[in-house]
């Protein structure tokens, strides 16, 4: 070992490199978008997909159901090949699951087209302070 310093210091950016890659992954929520994006979140509440896991509980979406072939009195909340397409990147690390349902990924919210709220509000908060920078410089 003729450098000591040199293997410490690459094992320290390899542990921050591979922390940083499972936080990545984190799903909030859209209570997170919702404390910024007051107005789009107040209009998406009344929105399908905001009611996406409610149109798979029993006696909710009779017609549609029927027409799927599927039981309208059966609870599908349960169902892995029903819940993917009702939430929040279902199946995905840090996403909604069956065993442990997070309420805030319990509807087809932000993250199911934005990704994971954690690395998309770092970006977006990055991209809002380049706007605010050249706004401020046109005055």
């Amino acid at each position: 070992m003729k450098h000591p310093i040199a293997y410490i210091l690459a094992v320290l950016a390899m542990t921050a490199f591979f922390s940083g890659a499972a936080l990545a992954d984190t799903f909030e929520g859209r209570s997170k978008c919702s404390s910024c994006h007051k107005s789009q979140a107040k209009s998406w509440k009344d929105t399908a997909h905001a009611k996406a896991m409610e149109s798979l509980k029993p006696g909710t979406r009779k017609e549609a159901k029927v027409k799927a072939k599927l039981d309208p009195e059966k609870d599908y909340t349960q169902d892995k090949d029903c819940v993917g397409c009702h939430v929040d990147r279902f199946g995905k690390k840090g996403g909604y699951t069956i065993d442990a349902p997070k309420k805030p990924l319990a509807a087809v919210g932000c993250e199911s087209c934005h990704g994971p709220g954690r690395t998309y509000r770092g970006d977006h908060r990055k991209a809002g302070q380049i706007f605010e920078k050249k706004g401020k410089g046109k005055e």
